[in-house]
Order: C-alpha cells, then structure tokens, then sequence
C-alpha cells in the first residue's frame, strides 16, 4: 500500500526532528567532552499575548563558552551534499550576525549525514548565500565526523 504525500511529509519530517535532536545531543556531549560550558536554549519559548499561548522562535540552539571565548550556535542536519538557501533562517542569522559584530562567533554547524562530515559555517558566510545557492562543506571550517567532533577549532 502506498502512503498518501501528506502522510509521507508528516513522517520524513519526524524523521529529520529525531535525526536533528539526536546531533544536538552528540554535539553537547562532544563540546563538553572538550572543556566547553555548554548552554542549550529551552525549545519554543512561549509568551502570553490576549491570553494566548503563542511560539516565539529561538535565535539558536547553543551558546558555548571556553578560555573566555563564547560561540552562539544553531545545528542542522542535512542528507544532501549541500546546505542550500532555504534551510537559512533568517531570524537566525540577523541574530547571529549581531552576536558577530559584539566581537562573538556565531554560526552554523551543519551535519551532513551521508559524508558523514560536521561542517562550520559563520553568520558572515551564511549572509553571502543567496535564493537559489548552496553552501559546499569545503566553504566552511570541518569540524570532523560524527564520531570524532573537534569542536575545539572554533576557539583556536
């Protein structure tokens, strides 16, 4: 039996969530495994607005800090062999790139699941992408695989 699109969508997209908590969750023990402070930001903060509940949109996922030096990041995971446009967001970004102007790093650090290869992208670089462009793991700062995270090299 094949399943209506719908119900396919619903399905790849609790897939890709589980995929990219499972990566939040090896990159924190990673960078705490290397001597970071590791702050997760809750998900989906919530404020009140006419009584209603309504999602505010965090700005990014970590801020981790060593020797002084702190990294707002937000991670993403990706099948394919590029990060294109879409999966920028911008809210994101226009955070980021504040947090880069007050002398801080910020970027992404994008998994790409079938190179099997954890890529940094920082808010600057991700600013030059445009509708229709990719980013390639090669146009960021590679950070290793999977299993052997350096995360230490945002900090060096």
């Amino acid at each position: 039996m094949t399943l209506p699109p719908e119900i396919k969508r619903v399905i790849a997209g609790k897939k890709a969530k589980s995929g990219g908590d499972e990566f939040e969750r090896q990159f924190a023990r990673a960078a705490s495994l290397e001597g970071y402070d590791v702050e997760k930001l809750p998900l989906g903060a919530r404020q009140y607005a006419q009584n209603v509940l309504k999602r505010v949109p965090m700005p990014f996922d970590f801020i981790i800090c060593r020797k002084g030096k702190a990294v707002f990041l937000d991670t993403k995971t990706t099948e394919s062999n590029t990060f294109i446009f879409s999966a920028i967001k911008e809210h994101q970004l226009n955070a980021l790139l504040r947090k880069e102007r007050a002398g801080c790093l910020g970027g992404y650090v994008v998994y790409f699941r079938t190179l099997n290869r954890i890529i940094f992208f920082p808010a600057w670089k991700l600013a030059t992408v445009r509708r229709l462009e990719s980013l390639k793991p090669e146009d960021g700062m590679d950070l290793g695989t999977i299993f052997e995270m350096k995360i230490g090299r945002l900090t060096e």
